[in-house]
Order: C-alpha cells, then sequence, then structure tokens
C-alpha cells in the first residue's frame, strides 16, 4: 500500500500546484488590466504634450520671437519643480528635490 499512499500524496501535490498557479494567474491579470488602464488614461496628456512640442518646434521654425524670449543677461534664476504625488514616487520627489537643490546651490556660486 506505500505505492497508493505515495500517489495519492502527489495527486494532493498536483492540485496544490494547480490552486497557487490558478491565483497567481488571477493576480497577475487584474496587474494587467490595471496597467493597461494607466497607460490609457495618461494618452490624452501624451496627446496633448505632442501637440504642444509640435507647435513650439513649428514655431521656432517660422521665426516666432516672443520677447520673453529674447536673449539677455540673466541676473535671477527661477526654479520650478514639480513633483508626483500619486503612487510610490518617493525616491523620484526626493531625486528631483536633491537635484533642484544642487542648482540652487550651484547657480548661488
Amino acid at each position: 500500500m506505500p505505492a497508493t499512499r505515495e500517489l495519492r500524496r502527489r495527486i494532493k501535490s498536483v492540485k496544490s500546484t494547480k490552486q497557487i498557479t490558478k491565483a497567481m494567474e488571477l493576480v497577475s491579470s487584474a496587474k494587467v488590466r490595471r496597467a493597461s488602464q494607466a497607460t490609457l488614461s495618461s494618452r490624452p496628456y501624451a496627446d496633448r504634450l505632442d501637440e504642444l512640442l509640435q507647435d513650439l518646434l513649428q514655431r521656432g521654425r517660422n521665426g516666432y520671437h516672443h520677447p520673453l524670449l529674447q536673449a539677455r543677461p540673466v541676473k535671477t534664476v527661477l526654479v520650478i519643480t514639480i513633483a508626483s504625488d500619486r503612487g510610490l514616487a518617493g525616491v523620484y520627489n526626493a531625486a528631483l528635490l536633491k537635484k533642484a537643490l544642487q542648482f540652487v546651490s550651484e547657480q548661488k556660486k
């Protein structure tokens, strides 16, 4: 009877592995669905950014000269940082602020 007992143990092990694999498949499909939704929701932003850059490029080629874009001596510098408040962006925000502070300290010299 040891062969029968061993066979039952293996069948139980295979069923357990199948159950774990099915759970992993469900989790991964949910993650893929969430990632695709995030990609689709950022699409309008990317499209608008592309339009804006194309417009700026076209204006530059046409010789468009805005008074604020004229070359002049630099007296003061304004640094604008845009950080993220969504997701796990702590490292990004820390690196961004570190670079901004580094830039400010270089400008003071």
